[in-house]
């Protein structure tokens, strides 16, 4: 995630974005440095079995990058915004919901106050990237391409597309989200220190996930559509995706009861 958001930051200043969303996926890197310290801290915690005694500490090792065409600049804004919508839109906002679940059910004080950071940054997250992709689309609103619009908003819609079919596996299909499926025993332990099984996750995708990302993506066309062109560029003052999200992390937690 530290590496993401830093090829994220690349990305957008090769395609002009504004000081705003800059300063956003910044932030964010620093966020996910905190966050790989508290989840160390917590592995550190757990590897010596309740014993400071022995004195296990965890660090990271080197980042394992299969080859360099990984952390390529994106070579259009096209490209930059279809893996925006995969990586931040889908990823991201799937990532939330489920911590806020995890959150839910576990009862270990430290996990539940790495939860809790980790919920509040990733839900500014998750906006971040429905920001960015309203801006890719605005920027090329602002040059009045309209072909270029075009292919852009029909690749946009292929990838939402694609990813809401991954989030809806076929009956026996493995799970496309986070989820431990090899707790069978003791399962109300392990919740209780944050690991939760597959099916809590795909529950959560169903009743929450899901319909989180058709309005969100609803609540976007509805701006560009309905918003009017001042001064070049599009309010977003009737879309706050941040408080969209916070709202289903409440709805996440409800339907967890």
């Amino acid at each position: 995630s530290i590496a993401s958001f830093a090829h994220h930051t690349l990305e957008l200043l090769k395609y002009e974005a504004p000081p705003e969303l800059l300063e956003a996926a910044m932030k964010a890197g620093q966020d996910e440095i905190r966050h790989a310290k508290l989840c160390f801290q917590l592995a550190s915690h757990y590897a010596t079995d309740g014993k400071e005694a022995n004195n296990v500490s965890y660090r990271p090792g080197p980042l394992a990058v299969p080859d360099h065409s990984a952390m390529a600049v994106a070579s259009s804004l096209e490209n930059m915004a279809c893996r925006i919508m995969r990586d931040g839109c889908f990823g991201e906002t799937v990532s939330v919901l489920v911590a806020a679940r995890q959150f839910d059910l576990a009862k270990a004080p430290a996990v539940k106050d790495a939860l809790r950071t980790i919920i509040n940054d990733e839900t500014r997250h998750a906006a971040l990237a429905w920001r960015s992709v309203f801006w890719c689309i605005q920027r090329v609103h602002k040059e009045e391409q309209k072909e270029k619009r075009t292919v852009l908003l029909k690749a946009l819609t292929n990838t939402f597309n694609q990813e809401m079919q991954r989030l809806q596996p076929s009956p026996g299909d493995a799970s496309p989200v986070p989820g431990d499926k090899k707790v069978c025993v003791d399962d109300d332990v392990f919740q209780s220190h944050g690991v939760i099984q597959a099916e809590n996750v795909l529950d959560v995708t169903k009743s929450v996930t899901i319909p989180l990302m058709n309005r969100l993506l609803k609540g976007m066309q509805e701006t560009l559509e309905h918003t009017a062109d001042v001064g070049g560029q599009l309010s977003t003052t009737s879309w706050d995706p941040e408080t969209i999200i916070a709202g289903a992390i409440k709805d996440a937690l409800i339907h967890a009861l």
